[in-house]
């Protein structure tokens, strides 16, 4: 709204009094002072100078040769005050300046029946957009989803609106976006056949010109994870899958297991299968290695075990072209190896002959890295970071996002903590592994690489205390993967003495019982709103008395694989690739502990299927 001494006219300009009858605005007079004020009402007697300083204006203004002045004012009441020497003061009229007006609105509706715009599927459900807010419930009613065509199967579940609102005229609800969520996941590389009926109707009430026909095709699966199967299991008696591992492994002798065509895992397109693999009874220290049976056995062991001492890891192990993976063990041991899933190929993971890119040892038999580099660099410093060059090693391109690696220590003099992570990124706060005095102990990860200028490509490794390394990379994610690694999300903490999770749920809950389950909620927390699986770091503490953990999705069986084998105050910490459950436990995974224990789980990465 703009004051404003124009023409002449009295409420709004100044001018000289006249006594002869010509119009008054031909009368203008420059040089006057012209003060705004403002009053709380048209007739108000309050009415006071108002401050133009926060609207970047000033306040008194001067007329100009013109006899003209301006100012842009908020909504209220307003009049000026003008004066000039030789002149008697003067006031315009009040004038009430009314708000600006920005939600006039009209309601325009299509002459046209609504039509689907577009359909999608990504693993966990399908959405189907409509060009008008369609009635929900007629959408419910006259909607389906069947397998691969109009004969296949219906497909079970519920129709929701992504985003609704209210028909203002009976209550109905509305929504643009409708998505269906089946009782159970969709399979993999499957198209389904999405059916809108004709009597589906819009917000007005008009139907759609007949039944909309449409197919939408789930992605290719990054992860397909399994009911946990035991292939093998070589202590007497017990059962297994595989029927060839009958003895226990000896030293130095290789057992070849088939991986593929059993168990769920089909016979082809397998790029790796993700393996629980463990030791039990071993007859002395020494380490088991994972490999594909038509590659060369790297210097890269997964398992590191001690006399009579059980130990487990979870490894992505790349399968051969036969579909086998081979283990070899240094010393004489029972082997149990638990599949709990499989990476298809082309899926975006591809696994590799495990490759050595540090190893810190200095003796003469320290094995070699793949490429000489990083080879006995000695023990890492107490509270020191170690920057490992990652991209362009062992068979990992330069564009790899991220990479599951092998972290084993050795030869420490106190216990400690070693955490791996992006380089030029906060460190987290729960480690990757706990090591143990003079122990040597193995863990896996899921590690993004940096993608900073100073440090693309690389992974940074924090030690508390003065330890040997080697770390060992059994494959990689591709730009364009589904499997993700993530920033660490604390979901579970029970210590009372802990730093808070991510949403302040499942927190300072204190030790587990023994044979308890602990049900945790995985998806909605973090990034995790369509994941079908996670992948998990899960730490024990301070448990009393020697037990096992077991960690699977919700609703299911419990499975006989153990992840963790703990002993009495022992803390450690390993990595677990799991579905998470469906149907009325969507989203949950369940924690069984044998012994009492604190529990922690973190979610490192995300896969959709």
């Amino acid at each position: 709204f703009f004051f404003q001494a124009e023409d002449g006219i009295r409420d709004v300009a100044v001018t000289g009094v006249q006594t002869c009858a010509l119009p008054i605005s031909v009368f203008r007079v420059p040089g006057v002072t012209a003060t705004l004020l403002r009053g709380s009402s048209l007739v108000a007697s309050d009415w006071s100078v108002f401050d133009m300083t926060p609207y970047a204006q000033v306040n008194p203004l001067t007329t100009n040769d013109d006899g003209r002045y301006a100012w842009n004012v908020p909504e209220g009441f307003w009049k000026v005050q003008f004066t000039r020497d030789g002149y008697e003061t003067a006031f315009s009229d009040p004038v009430e300046v009314l708000p600006p007006q920005f939600e006039v609105h009209g309601s325009m509706v299509k002459s046209t029946a609504p039509v689907v715009t577009g359909r999608s599927n990504d693993g966990r459900g399908l959405t189907v957009s409509f060009d008008q807010p369609m009635r929900v419930e007629s959408v419910r009613a006259n909607a389906e989803v069947r397998l691969t065509n109009g004969a296949g199967a219906v497909v079970p579940g519920t129709w929701e609106p992504v985003v609704s609102g209210t028909d203002v005229s009976d209550g109905a609800l509305l929504a643009k976006v409708m998505r269906f969520v089946p009782d159970a996941g969709l399979a993999a590389s499957t198209t389904y056949w999405v059916r809108i009926g004709g009597d589906a109707t819009d917000h007005t009430g008009r139907p759609m010109f007949g039944d909309d026909l449409g197919t939408a095709t789930t992605p290719a699966a990054a992860f397909v994870p399994l009911t946990v199967n035991r292939f093998v299991d070589t202590r007497k008696g017990k059962a297994q899958l595989t029927p060839t591992a009958k003895a226990r492994l000896g030293a130095n002798r290789v057992l070849t297991v088939q991986a593929t065509g059993i168990g769920g895992v089909p016979a082809s397109g397998v790029d790796s299968v993700a393996l629980l693999v463990s030791s039990a009874g071993p007859s002395k220290t020494g380490a088991l290695t994972v490999y594909p049976c038509d590659a060369t056995r790297p210097n890269a062991p997964n398992v590191a075990f001690a006399a009579r001492q059980a130990a487990a890891v979870t490894i992505t192990a790349k399968v051969s072209a036969t579909g086998t993976v081979c283990i070899h063990s240094t010393a004489s041991t029972d082997v149990l190896v638990d599949v709990s899933g499989y990476f298809p190929t082309a899926g975006g993971y591809t696994g590799i002959n495990p490759a050595r890119l540090l190893e810190t040892r200095t003796t003469k038999t320290a094995p070699h890295t793949v490429d000489d580099l990083f080879w006995k660099t000695g023990k890492l410093a107490a509270n020191s970071v170690t920057e490992l060059p990652v991209a362009g090693r062992g068979g990992i391109p330069g564009d790899a996002p991220a990479v599951f690696v092998a972290v084993t220590t050795t030869g420490s003099k106190k216990a400690g903590e070693l955490t791996v992570y992006p380089c030029g990124t906060d460190r987290p706060e729960t480690p990757s592994l706990y090591y143990a005095k003079a122990r040597t102990t193995t863990a896996t990860a899921l590690v993004a690489l940096s993608t900073q200028v100073e440090h693309d490509g690389t992974l940074c490794i924090h030690t508390t205390q003065a330890v040997d390394l080697a770390v060992d990379v059994q494959g990689y994610t591709d730009p364009t993967a589904l499997l993700a690694a993530v920033t660490a999300s604390k979901l579970l903490d029970t210590l009372t003495t802990s730093t808070t999770t991510i949403d302040g749920n499942d927190w300072k809950g204190g030790k587990r019982k023994a044979n308890s389950t602990y049900t945790l909620t995985v998806t909605g927390r973090g990034p995790t709103t369509t994941a079908l699986s996670a992948v998990l770091r899960v730490t024990i503490s301070a448990p009393t008395a020697t037990g096992t953990l077991t960690v699977y999705p919700c609703g299911m069986t419990k499975p006989a694989a153990t992840h963790l084998t703990y002993t009495k105050n022992q803390t450690l910490t390993t990595t677990i690739i799991t579905p998470l459950g469906i149907g009325t436990d969507t989203g949950k995974i369940c924690l069984f502990t044998t012994k009492p224990t604190h529990l922690k789980t973190e979610l490192i990465g995300t896969l959709p299927a």
